[in-house]
């Protein structure tokens, strides 16, 4: 890479070199002899020996030497931080390209070593951002990081750091890495930190794998929801593997991550952290004894994405992380078994990726696994627009989505402190644009766009476009509860059900997913609803808990509120099963019970 070129040879390893040399003194007897260069099929005449020989001699300045700035601001935020990270880089030509990276310095000697993990990684270019058109309308996309000022050989670029991926909210060291693809001019580091917002409470411990304290691993703060884990943030133990995070009072998994080294989720308990406690509580994990590697693309160019986060999750639940290195190649280290690589929805959106939904699959049994290729698609068309409630103001951390008809692929977006939000989606099959079913206020009910629930199930956008959708919240005051069990009378667990219903005009969803005993609870505003069981699509979806074509997707359910509650409760019939109807009259008038064999694909009350 271009970081490590000094300034000269950065400046002439070009197809054109035009180059004014500087005065060189003290080589008596040889500053009136010059020769002739040829580097790369370019000419440099009258070049001078008395440089050759300073080059030679290390000692030697140029006149026209390019220097790029870089400024972090703030150089130092709290884990809790909301507000944006700007990024501003001087000193450059007009359309220059520069690689922005930032390290983990994970051992905090202040300068990137071999310990370091490159924790994020993108290009910017002089004058470029992710610009779409809404008509003749510029929409800029500003999940994605790009150069957001006009001024020509300068970069301004914003973004928001959870936007970005959780991994950035880490406390911890970290390095921001400017230099040049091409090696135009000598890279710059800035340091940057990311501190611990000082809560009444924390946890503390070690790191430990067979007996011993493990330097340096990162320490993950998740929180359970339902039956998913939610990442929430984290730390990085010490030199010694000793670790401190406070956080809110709340229910928490600790979970660390180091490479060569897996952790078992399945061993990890969940552990509540009272208001004003400290909690002192060691963290396992365990020694790899194999390996998947492999690489990340950019699927239109077959560039390598770097600095990108994968975890990577074994059915016997163990999970370890990988980073991408500069080029998108990536090691992890496992153990045997099944595995499966996933991608982190914040940091896609963030490179302007859409994230595919299907995981790629690793058989480890019988040894290690090298040359995986993952190849990410960039976003070519666009969402966007607001969230505000029934008063017109904006709602700031609504969690939404785009995602193809065909649920191949989708991104992630959140709105931000003026409402508004961005998502990315493919041009050439229909596209739906949602709100999330998880992490948003429940005592909520949020409006779809139409073309949501029409025949195609979305929309079709051309390559370019932008789409405005806006989205409204109603307060939601009531509720409709209910079960889901299979034909035994067996509850089906952590299934999810949704509810549509139009209101003034406007249709409005809710979704809950069933508890433990099958049980559900959605909030719901007065209206006539449509309540109906999830049957393909997602890890909460039938398909995914019963298989398919081994269940009866049954028939929604019409449940009318008005200022008090409703029930709506599914039996989930097998497939092939049987049918209890009544035909009447049958042809002899009397009244009769059919039996009947339900066909696979059938629909059932």
């Amino acid at each position: 890479m271009g970081s490590s070129l000094t300034p000269i040879p950065a400046l002439c390893w070009q197809h054109c070199c035009s180059i004014t040399f500087g005065h060189f003194s003290g080589l008596s007897g040889q500053g009136s002899k010059s020769i002739l260069m040829k580097l790369h099929g370019s000419l440099l005449s009258s070049v001078n020996i008395g440089f050759l020989l300073a080059l030679a001699a290390g000692s030697f300045a140029l006149v026209n030497a390019k220097a790029a700035t870089l400024t972090v601001t703030p150089a130092s935020t709290s884990n809790t931080y909301t507000g944006t990270i700007t990024l501003n880089i001087g000193g450059l030509t007009n359309g220059e390209t520069v690689l922005i990276q930032k390290f983990l310095d994970a051992n905090r000697s202040g300068v990137i070593d071999g310990g370091d993990i490159l924790w994020q990684q993108f290009r910017l270019t002089d004058g470029k951002a992710s610009v779409f058109y809404d008509g003749a309308t510029p929409v800029t996309n500003l999940n994605a990081v790009g150069d957001l000022d006009s001024t020509a050989g300068q970069i301004t670029a914003r973004f928001n750091l959870p936007a970005s991926g959780f991994e950035q909210t880490i406390v911890g060291n970290y390095l921001w890495k400017l230099s040049s693809p091409f090696g135009n001019f000598a890279p710059l580091t800035n340091a940057f930190t990311i501190t611990n917002f000082p809560f009444g409470q924390s946890f503390s411990g070690s790191v430990v794998a067979n007996g011993t304290n493990v330097p340096n691993a990162a320490m993950l703060l998740f929180q359970p929801a339902g039956h998913d884990m939610n990442p929430v943030g984290g730390t990085v133990a010490d030199n010694s593997g000793n670790y401190v995070l406070s956080a809110a009072p709340g229910n928490y998994l600790l979970v660390a991550f180091k490479s060569n080294f897996v952790a078992n989720l399945d061993a990890t308990p969940v552990l509540t952290l009272g208001s004003g406690a400290n909690l002192s509580t060691n963290v396992i994990l365990s020694s790899a004894d194999r390996s998947v590697s492999g690489a990340v693309i950019n699927a239109s160019n077959l560039m390598g994405v770097g600095g990108l986060l994968l975890p990577i999750e074994s059915q016997n639940g163990l999970l370890t992380l990988a980073f991408t290195d500069t080029d998108g190649n990536f090691n992890a280290g496992v153990t045997s078994g099944q595995w499966k690589i996933d991608s982190q929805d914040e940091a896609m959106s963030f490179h302007d990726f859409v994230r595919p939904q299907g995981k790629v699959q690793v058989d480890v049994i019988t040894g290690s696994v090298a040359g995986v290729t993952i190849a990410l698609s960039k976003a070519n068309a666009l969402f966007y627009g607001s969230v505000k409630d029934a008063q017109n103001q904006p709602l700031a951390g609504i969690q939404l989505f785009s995602q193809d008809n065909n649920n191949q692929f989708e991104e992630s977006a959140s709105s931000d402190v003026g409402g508004k939000y961005f998502a990315g989606a493919l041009s050439g099959t229909a596209w739906r644009m949602e709100i999330s079913n998880n992490g948003n206020p429940s005592n909520y009910n949020f409006s779809g766009p139409s073309f949501d629930f029409n025949q195609n199930g979305g929309t079709n956008l051309n390559a370019g476009q932008a789409l405005l959708v806006n989205f409204t919240a109603l307060l939601a005051t009531n509720q409709i509860t209910g079960h889901v069990q299979d034909s035994n009378g067996a509850p089906i667990v952590n299934v999810q059900l949704f509810a549509g219903a139009t209101i003034g005009g406007v249709n409005f969803q809710a979704s809950a997913n069933t508890d433990n005993s099958g049980n559900y609870s959605m909030n719901v505003a007065n209206g006539n609803w449509s309540v109906g069981v999830i049957c393909q699509g997602g890890d909460n979806s039938l398909d995914s808990i019963l298989g398919n074509g081994n269940y009866l997707c049954p028939n929604n359910q019409s449940v009318t509120i008005s200022n008090s509650n409703g029930t709506a409760n599914f039996s989930i019939q097998p497939c092939g099963g049987i049918q209890i109807s009544t035909a009447s009259p049958l042809p002899n008038n009397s009244p009769s019970t059919m039996l009947a064999a339900i066909p696979c694909g059938s629909s059932v009350g």
